[in-house]
C-alpha cells in the first residue's frame, strides 16, 4: 500500500490503478487498501464530472480525496481550476447568454421539454406513505433502519433539516441532547449542494460561521458537547450521512443520519452509506411512488415471504437481504 500511496501522491493515477488492482487479491480487507481506493475512486468521478461541466461536484470530490490523501499538491491545484471554471461559467450565464431564458427561452419551451426531461429526471415523493390497497403503517419522511450486527441509523428523506436540543421551542426535525442553549441549525440540501446555516456561529472545521457550503469530511460542531462529521460516501449520491461523535439522538443506539434524497446504498464497499460487512455486493433502498423499495443482488425476503424491486416496504417491516437481517421503523 505505501507503493499505491506514493503513485497517487504523484498524480499517477494510471499506476495507481493497476497497483490497486493487484493488491485486492492479496489484501481485500486492508482498511489502508480500502481509504486509498477509495480515494482513487473519488479522484476517477472527479474526472467524469469534470468532463460532463460540473465542477462543483468535481471540488467536492476532490476535497475528500484531499482527506485521505493531505500531502497530494496535485489536487489543490486541481480544485483551484475546478473552480476558477465553475466561476467563470457563473459569470458567462450572468451575462448576455443568462437572458435567454426570459426571452428567447419561451419560444422553445415545446422543442426544450425533452431535453429537460432528460437531464432532470422526476424527483422521488419525501413522504413515504403505504401504498393504494396496502395495511401497512406509513413510514413518513423520518425512519429508523436497524441492521443486526450493524447498529441503528435515523433516515432523514427531507431536502431540509434543523438540528438543536430537543428542549428548544421549534423542535427541531433531528433533536440531540444537548444543552439547551446549544445553537440550531439547518442542513438544506440545493440541488448537488448541502448548506449549512447557524442562527449563531457554529464551529465547521474549527473555524466559526453561520453559513457554509458543506463538501464532505467537514467536522460540525454546535457546542464542545456536541459535534458530527458531514460525509458524502458516494460520488455518485447526492445523500449525505451525518456522523455523531460527542452529539447523542434520545435513542442511543442511533450514531449516524442519514440524509436521504434519492437512494440509499447498503454494502461492504467504501462507498456504501451504510457499511454492512456481511452484505456482498450492492443493496439500494429507494422511494418511487410514495413508496420505500429496495433493490439487492442478493436474495430478498419482506415479512418471511420472497421480495423483489417491486415489493413495497411499509413501517414495521422486517427484511432479510442474503445473511443480512434488518427492520425499518416510523420515527417516534
Amino acid at each position: 500500500t505505501a507503493t499505491l500511496r506514493e503513485a497517487l501522491l504523484r498524480g499517477r493515477l494510471d499506476t495507481a490503478g493497476a497497483l490497486a488492482a493487484r493488491l485486492r487479491t492479496i489484501a481485500r480487507d486492508d482498511l489502508r487498501l480500502v481509504e486509498l481506493e477509495s480515494a482513487l475512486s473519488d479522484c476517477a468521478s472527479a474526472s467524469r464530472a469534470l468532463a460532463q461541466g460540473g465542477f462543483a461536484q468535481a471540488s467536492r470530490l476532490l476535497a475528500r480525496a484531499k482527506q485521505v490523501l493531505p500531502e497530494a499538491v496535485w489536487i489543490d491545484g486541481a480544485m483551484e481550476r475546478a473552480q476558477r471554471a465553475m466561476r467563470e461559467l457563473e459569470a458567462v450565464q450572468a451575462g448576455p447568454l443568462g437572458l435567454l431564458d426570459r426571452t428567447i427561452a419561451p419560444t422553445l419551451a415545446k422543442t426544450g421539454t425533452e431535453v429537460h426531461a432528460m437531464n432532470h429526471p422526476p424527483q422521488p415523493d419525501r413522504m413515504i406513505d403505504p401504498p393504494d390497497g396496502s395495511s401497512g403503517e406509513s413510514i413518513g419522511s423520518r425512519f429508523v433502519l436497524s441492521i443486526d450486527g450493524v447498529g441503528g441509523f435515523l433516515v432523514v428523506c427531507d431536502g431540509k433539516v434543523t438540528l438543536g436540543p430537543v428542549s428548544h421551542d421549534a423542535r427541531p426535525t433531528i433533536g440531540l441532547l444537548a444543552p439547551p442553549d446549544t445553537p440550531m441549525a439547518t442542513i438544506e440540501r440545493r440541488d448537488e449542494d448541502y448548506v449549512l446555516r447557524g442562527e449563531r456561529p457554529v464551529k465547521v472545521n474549527e473555524e466559526a460561521a453561520t453559513s457554509r457550503v458543506l463538501l464532505g469530511g467537514e467536522r460540525i460542531e454546535l457546542s464542545p458537547r456536541c459535534r458530527m462529521t458531514f460525509l458524502l460516501p458516494n460520488a455518485a449520491s447526492t445523500t449525505a450521512v451525518l456522523r455523531l461523535s460527542g452529539a447523542k439522538l434520545p435513542r442511543r443506539d442511533i450514531r449516524q443520519v442519514i440524509l436521504m434524497d434519492r437512494s440509499l446504498v447498503l454494502g461492504a464497499a467504501g462507498d456504501a452509506h451504510v457499511r454492512t460487512p456481511e452484505l456482498p455486493g450492492r443493496t439500494v433502498l429507494f422511494i418511487q411512488s410514495g413508496a420505500l423499495h429496495c433493490r439487492s443482488e442478493q436474495a430478498m425476503e419482506v415479512d418471511g415471504r420472497p421480495a423483489d424491486a417491486g415489493t413495497p416496504i411499509t413501517a414495521g417491516a422486517r427484511m432479510r437481504i442474503g445473511d443480512v437481517s434488518l427492520t425499518i421503523r416510523a420515527w417516534e
